[in-house]
């Protein structure tokens, strides 16, 4: 009901690294932002906007911090609680995911500076993870399904980059829901369930082809080849501990500005 502004984190968070002795070396950078604005039919491997503000923050710390050739300069730009967050709406191709990603980097480095005056050798750091069960059970919303199944507006995609179906029928599902929860299973909601290669009466009625789904950091990415009858699982790799410098200095810096990044709207009662 507030618009998109209240949907969104426009916060830049950023972790400051420098070497005694050296200087700055860089930065742990993250914010909430889909790297869309090049679109599929760019078909050129790229790194979208999170390229840009990588580079820039990178060139900007080597010059102030008038660093030997040698040293290496990192801003790692990590993707953060994006959602449905993109600046890819309204935007395309590589002179806008440029321009982006300069607008992040702004950001970014002005949290660098004001790390400056705070940084300390020893720092508070701290590990935390945490692993969904999607298993069933009950939480304060409802029950969670244990199945993985694709909702239909998946096949066309979003307004910043349709899917596949969209390229033959030319009509968007997106936000199309069911008005009644899925039968066959309700914790699914009001999405209008494709059938997939995730049930067992799928899997030997199949014909022969290829379907798989991913979902992010520890669950389990099934992929299945039905003509086989073979099923594969693999599990990410967990990072494993980071080896820094001494010190470090963690500020928060607001990136928000009229226009900057969208949500898209979801109907009431759908889920994706």
């Amino acid at each position: 009901p507030k618009g998109y502004v209240d949907t969104i984190d426009p916060e830049v968070q950023v972790l400051r690294v420098d070497k005694d002795g050296i200087g700055p070396v860089g930065m742990w950078s993250t914010f909430a932002d889909h790297g869309t604005v090049n679109k599929f039919q760019y078909g050129v491997y790229n790194a979208d906007h999170h390229g840009s503000a990588t580079r820039v923050v990178e060139e900007q710390i080597r010059a102030l911090g008038k660093l030997p050739p040698g040293q290496d300069v990192v801003n790692a730009y990590g993707n953060t609680d994006e959602g449905d967050q993109s600046a890819g709406l309204t935007r395309s191709g590589p002179a806008a995911a440029d321009a982006v990603g300069r607008v992040e980097a702004a950001a970014m480095m002005t949290a660098w500076k004001q790390a400056g005056r705070s940084m300390t050798a020893t720092p508070e750091l701290a590990t935390r993870w945490t692993r969904l069960c999607f298993c069933g059970q009950q939480t304060a919303g409802g029950p969670v399904s244990s199945k993985a199944t694709p909702g239909l507006p998946l096949f066309t995609g979003s307004e910043e980059g349709r899917g596949p179906l969209y390229d033959l029928t030319q009509q968007p599902f997106e936000g199309d829901a069911s008005p009644v929860d899925y039968p066959l299973d309700p914790a699914q909601g009001h999405k209008i369930v494709v059938p997939t290669a995730n049930t067992q009466e799928w899997l030997q009625n199949a014909e022969p082809v290829s379907a798989g789904w991913y979902s992010s950091r520890d669950m389990v990415m099934p992929a299945y080849r039905t003509s086989r009858r073979r099923r594969s699982r693999c599990r990410p790799r967990r990072p494993s501990a980071p080896s820094c410098p001494r010190t470090w200095a963690s500020v928060r810096w607001s990136a928000s500005a009229p226009g900057r990044s969208r949500s898209r709207r979801i109907p009431p009662g759908s889920r994706r």
